[in-house]
């Protein structure tokens, strides 16, 4: 399995169905899109707990500096 359809996979199956429908909306419009490097980093994103995944996106908490892709989860959504 190529990586991009293991990151749609892996955002759509987080666990939590509020973090599921908004990962997994942005994974498939615009993973298709991404180079390498943002893959990755959209990658280690996943690694973080889904309440602070959710928190950031939602607005509830700060994202941090260190997570681009958080923002433009967010931006996603907000456009939506």
């Amino acid at each position: 399995m190529d990586l991009r359809k293991k990151l749609i996979y892996q955002s759509w199956h987080r666990g939590m169905q509020e973090n599921d429908l908004l990962l997994g909306a942005f994974a498939e419009a615009v993973l298709p899109t991404l180079v390498e490097a943002e893959l990755k980093a959209y990658q280690n994103m996943l690694n973080h707990d889904d309440a602070d995944l959710f928190a950031w996106i939602t607005g509830q908490r700060p994202i941090p500096e260190s997570e681009p892709m958080v923002c433009r989860i967010r931006d996603f959504h907000q456009c939506r």
